[in-house]
């Protein structure tokens, strides 16, 4: 009875062992991972990379006040207490986004004319990556989004579309960026109008808003070519559960 005791005990034993291994081991990629996204989105650089503009569609009154309410009701509170107040605002992800804005804006004129204004031809992200057109709306004090780089986990450019669908009277949350002098630049969009940049090499922010005013903007990645390694894949999931956990 004792022998065989032991053994049971053992073979339990090694069963949490081999448990552990692997969760570990997770722990630790998830770790590293988070880390080269973190180094990679914040350290500036300087670039001779570009903004540029181009025309898009617009939406009425009706619509703006649609894509509000679905902020409002189910968008994702980005709270900059958990963040170091360096994301704070509402979002709104691609399962979630009305479906005319899906519509009128991932076009194939949108690629078209984004390919003639960078000189590549450019490609959407697919249906598994959860922020390949998403919302962001900043409508109470000090919402903001602070100077950081956008990591690219693909093989190939990350250009980012940013489309701004509504400005109140008294906005002040702006996109600005860094020059090379490491001055602030603010970029103005005016409705109908769009930038396109690339978000990994151009260090960006969006300035504070002020109460009681709104900015509703949308926001599309674009690539030169959307493959990813194994790597790209792991740093991937690390992102989407590092802003799960602080609301970013």
């Amino acid at each position: 009875m004792v022998v065989e005791l032991k053994s049971n005990i053992m073979r339990g034993g090694g069963k949490t062992i081999i448990t552990i291994i692997p969760t570990a081991a997770a722990l630790v990629t998830f770790s590293i991972a988070h880390a080269f996204n973190a180094y990679g989105g914040f350290k500036f650089r300087k670039t001779k990379e570009k903004v540029y503009s181009m025309a898009v569609p617009t939406i009425n009154k009706d619509e703006i006040n649609l894509v509000i309410e679905e902020l409002t009701k189910n968008g994702t509170i980005v709270d900059g207490g958990f963040n170091n107040h360096s994301s704070k605002g509402l979002k709104l992800n691609y399962k979630k986004l009305p479906g005319f804005l899906i519509t009128k804006f991932m076009t194939t004129a949108l690629l078209e004319n984004a390919g003639n204004v960078i000189g590549s031809e450019l490609s959407f992200a697919p249906e598994t990556e959860q922020y390949r057109i998403f919302a962001r709306l900043y409508q109470d004090e000090n919402d903001c989004l602070d100077f950081h780089y956008d990591n690219n986990l693909t093989n190939g450019k990350r250009y980012t579309v940013v489309i701004p669908l509504y400005y109140s009277s008294k906005n002040t949350s702006e996109f600005v960026i860094k020059d090379c002098d490491y001055e602030d630049q603010v970029i103005d969009i005016s409705i109908g109008k769009s930038v396109i940049y690339n978000g990994s090499e151009i260090y960006h922010k969006i300035s504070k808003q002020t109460r009681s005013e709104k900015r509703l903007v949308l926001i599309i990645p674009l690539f030169t070519n959307y493959t990813q390694t194994v790597w790209h894949k792991i740093r991937q999931k690390s992102r989407d559960m590092i802003y799960k956990v602080f609301k970013l």
